[in-house]
């Protein structure tokens, strides 16, 4: 158990390779490769997302819809099918920020039927909380959980819910150095996944390579060792269990083997940085290309190079500034995925609650000694530090703790 903390407060999950890995369609031989000609690949890329949507289930077309890529082109396709009646686009997380605003603008200009859920004002209690953990599911972002599942359960009774999970990885944002060996892949990713960045939340001899196998934990000619370890411990530990709540019917077309065989068939040159999936986008939906986007912290797809790369610049620079001037902090993030845990946190807010129950709690079971919970609070209470991501996560663990101590008496 203490390892499995330890784990869980590294990665903000416990990593574990699932059973059935090898029978996955990424894992599959596949498609030859595709010749290097960009613009038939583009082509062959928009018949192909296309035929993803001629089969639309009947009933109710629910698109949880954030600020970037993915959502936006499942919700573009759907409307494109003909099913514009059906969608309803549902934005949530926090009003100010490029997810809240730009899926409501999204939305707007697809001239679909929109909902919006402001976290902010959500309630966050503890047995709520832990019963987003399904039962032998512990260790994982019991908060996100929620927030995934308030859609379907809100908006969703029959739906079907679309998600584009695996989008990204599968469209060359995790390529990483193909040439890279296991280990050094296995090295980079336990640090660039350390999800605490404020202090060290793990003991002094926790050792986060060790939770990561020790040899490649699948055959794979078609992705490079970073994007194995992706599809093989990030999303069947991290997101599919947060993204996908359990009891609704989830179309997921970027898991879809015909959209998976065309990505990973693509040159890998084509792949890198989202490449060709960019120019399939701007093919099939040129409206809303033209729409700013969280990927390019809102310029628009179809943005100049410099223009493009002066927004990241920006957005870079104020988040730097942030991090060095935590008294600085007035309005969240333009960034922020669900709730500004900073800002949230310095407020009397459902969030602060939360955790301020949760670290209670924690300090009397006594299993992270190691961490000054009062002085972490203070700090960041008092705008000396953003400590944000360390009281999240230690709530979080309590959270699971709770849930571990369930499904031990069902």
């Amino acid at each position: 158990m203490a390892d499995e903390c330890a784990a869980f407060l590294h990665y903000g999950f416990v990593p574990r390779v699932p059973a059935d890995l090898g029978a996955r369609p990424w894992l599959a031989t596949g498609a030859p490769r595709l010749p290097d000609d960009e613009r038939a690949c583009v082509v062959r890329g928009v018949e192909t997302l296309r035929a993803l949507f001629a089969d639309v289930p009947d009933g109710l077309q629910l698109v949880p819809l954030s600020g970037g890529l993915d959502s936006r082109v499942i919700l573009g396709q759907l409307v494109a099918a003909g099913h514009r009646e059906r969608v309803l686009a549902v934005t949530f997380g926090t009003p100010g920020t490029l997810d809240y605003e730009l899926g409501a603008r999204v939305a707007r200009h697809c001239g679909v039927r929109h909902a919006a859920i402001d976290l902010t004002r959500e309630p966050l209690e503890p047995d709520v909380l832990v019963a987003a953990i399904p039962a032998g599911r512990a260790w994982i972002h019991a908060l996100e959980a929620h927030f995934n599942a308030l859609v379907p359960r809100r908006f969703g009774a029959g739906a079907t819910v679309w998600s584009g999970i695996m989008a990204n990885v599968l469209n060359g944002s995790r390529v990483g150095d193909p040439h890279a060996s296991w280990e050094e892949a296995c090295r980079t990713y336990a640090e660039a996944h350390r999800c605490v960045r404020s202090c060290r939340l793990t003991p002094p001899d926790f050792d986060a390579r060790a939770w990561l196998p020790s040899a490649p934990c699948a055959a794979s000619a078609r992705l490079t060792p970073a994007e194995l370890l992706h599809v093989a411990l990030h999303y069947p530990c991290r997101y599919d269990p947060v993204l996908l709540a359990p009891g609704f019917d989830y179309r997921t077309p970027f898991r879809d083997p015909r959209w998976v065989d065309f990505a990973l068939a693509l040159p890998r040159e084509f792949r890198l940085g989202e490449r060709l999936f960019r120019a399939v986008v701007r093919a099939a939906e040129p409206e809303l290309a033209a729409l700013p986007t969280k990927n390019l912290a809102g310029a628009a797809l179809t943005a100049s190079p410099l223009r493009a790369g002066l927004a990241t610049q920006r957005a870079r620079v104020a988040r730097e500034l942030r991090r060095r001037f935590p008294r600085l902090a007035r309005r969240p993030r333009p960034d922020t995925n669900y709730l500004d845990h900073e800002l949230e946190l310095r407020r009397a807010s459902p969030l602060r609650t939360l955790v301020a129950e949760c670290l209670e709690r924690l300090r009397a079971r006594g299993v992270v000694p190691w961490v000054d919970l009062e002085a972490l609070l203070a700090r960041h209470a008092a705008a000396r530090a953003d400590h944000s991501d360390a009281l999240v996560q230690l709530a979080l663990l309590e959270l699971n703790l709770q849930a571990l101590a369930r499904d031990q008496r069902a």
